[in-house]
């Protein structure tokens, strides 16, 4: 067994036994055999010959764990959530049975929506307080800077047409998927870097940790990602405020001298720059997925109410819209938004929205309750809203705005707005409280005659 084997095995046992204690340790047992599954790395093969399902066994343990320990006590917002995400889920399998143009394929996506669900359940249940939030974000920071690290120091993962790929992660195997997901831990770990409350050498960890990520990020050369980064960079210091917003400016300040200083590459530049030609200068692969929406849209038309998982175009329905442009493989729709609608229809499309405008709402009223002087807080949940910006970019030309990413951030965002109206109630308690001792303190009593 190689050392990396025997670190891994270590781990899975640690957070196994601390989730006994806490459950959102089990959430990091979670992540590890996500973003560190061992049948997807050369270190795995001992592990493999354990068992082949150890993100099975980790999800049971989370589950387990949840279940046994006390649970957070939900908003009104995070149980409309609860019954929405339900509600897409049960569209989902009407759908599938009623009208699946491929019963397969549709099948083992509707697998996924329900798998999907339990985690957000979980997540909502299981993150009790700001602890557990932080140690959360710590998790999925950690298990990107893995990524980084194996990418940069260990030059792991292969190049296609001068894109990194790494097929290790579930659905993150391409380039454009694998940046958009390494991207949302950028704004996390930039919160905690500039937020104040860590020791240096944390801070210098943290550092390292994300430039490996960005690096990594860099290296997968998606046009997607960079824009979202722009727009999420800028979200990010629209909604910081007061001490936070200067934070920011900081800190993008610092990532635009890293840029400088890290991408020299030419061929990054050109595909960049890129975004903003005109239409008779783009490249063949932004014309393609031009007629590949165009096409999804017909499709559309046509079945507004959805013809199963990844039907467009991976089916025999869509296989006839593609065919007839002159495609004779399977090719996915390129689009996030298409690739659901077309799937679970129009409605399905707009319960998801629906849920995904309900945690924006609760991030934007968890950082307006937030306390002016928590200086780190209020950088997490912008962070958390420039997240969402660089999903929502990146689904715009990848089928990526369903994947696992996007349920973390479903949970995380209800939970960011939980935890914050939690304490201001409490702010508000302590602050009643103290005036009313205050005031009682200044009574003077009322001198009655005698008589």
């Amino acid at each position: 067994m190689s050392l990396t084997a025997a670190v891994w095995l270590v781990c899975f046992i640690g957070l196994a036994t601390a989730a006994t204690r806490r459950a959102a340790w089990a959430f990091g047992l979670y992540w590890l055999t996500y973003y560190a599954s061992p049948p997807f790395w050369w270190w795995g093969a001992p592990l493999n010959s354990l068992t082949m399902r150890w993100s099975l066994l980790a999800a049971v343990i989370c589950a387990v764990a949840v279940v046994l320990h006390r649970r957070a006590e939900l908003d009104g917002r995070s149980k409309l959530a609860i019954f929405l995400f339900g509600l897409y889920a049960l569209n989902a399998a009407l759908v599938h049975a009623t009208s699946a143009s491929d019963p397969v394929r549709s099948y083992t996506c509707l697998t996924y929506v329900w798998k999907y669900y339990g985690l957000f359940v979980l997540g909502l249940y299981g993150l009790r307080s700001r602890k557990d939030f932080e140690l959360a974000l710590w998790f999925i920071i950690i298990g990107s800077a893995y990524i980084g690290y194996e990418v940069v120091v260990n030059d792991r993962g292969t190049w296609n047409q001068g894109r990194l790929e790494l097929k290790v992660i579930p659905m993150a195997g391409e380039a454009n998927a694998l940046a958009g997901l390494l991207a949302v831990s950028l704004p996390m770990g930039a919160a905690f870097l500039l937020g104040g409350r860590r020791s240096w050498r944390t801070m210098g960890a943290l550092t390292i940790m994300l430039v490996f990520i960005f690096e990594t990020v860099i290296r997968c050369n998606s046009r997607a990602t960079f824009l979202s980064l722009f727009g999420g960079g800028f979200i990010w210091l629209l909604l910081a405020r007061g001490k936070a917003r200067k934070r920011a400016l900081l800190g993008l300040f610092l990532v635009a001298i890293a840029t400088s200083m890290m991408v020299k590459n030419e061929k990054f530049i050109r595909r960049f720059k890129s975004i903003f030609v005109a239409e008779e200068e783009r490249d063949s692969s932004a014309k393609q997925r031009i007629i590949l929406w165009k096409a999804a849209l017909r499709m559309l038309r046509r079945y507004p109410f959805g013809k199963g998982g990844e039907c467009a175009f991976r089916s025999p329905v869509g296989r006839s819209y593609t065919r007839a442009l002159g495609f004779e493989k399977d090719r996915a729709v390129h689009n996030g938004y298409l690739d659901i609608a077309c799937g679970w229809g129009v409605q399905g499309l707009a319960i998801y929205l629906g849920i995904l405008l309900l945690g924006a709402w609760n991030l934007y009223k968890g950082i307006a309750t937030s306390w002016n002087g928590d200086v780190e807080w209020l950088l997490v949940g912008a962070a958390l809203i420039a997240d969402l910006i660089i999903i929502l970019v990146c689904a715009m030309f990848t089928s990526t705005l369903d994947n696992e990413w996007m349920i973390w951030w479903f949970f995380l965002s209800f939970t960011y707005g939980r935890i914050s109206q939690q304490e201001a109630h409490q702010r508000n308690a302590v602050a009643n409280r103290s005036f009313s001792e205050q005031a009682t303190a200044r009574v003077v009593p009322e001198l009655v005659p005698a008589g």
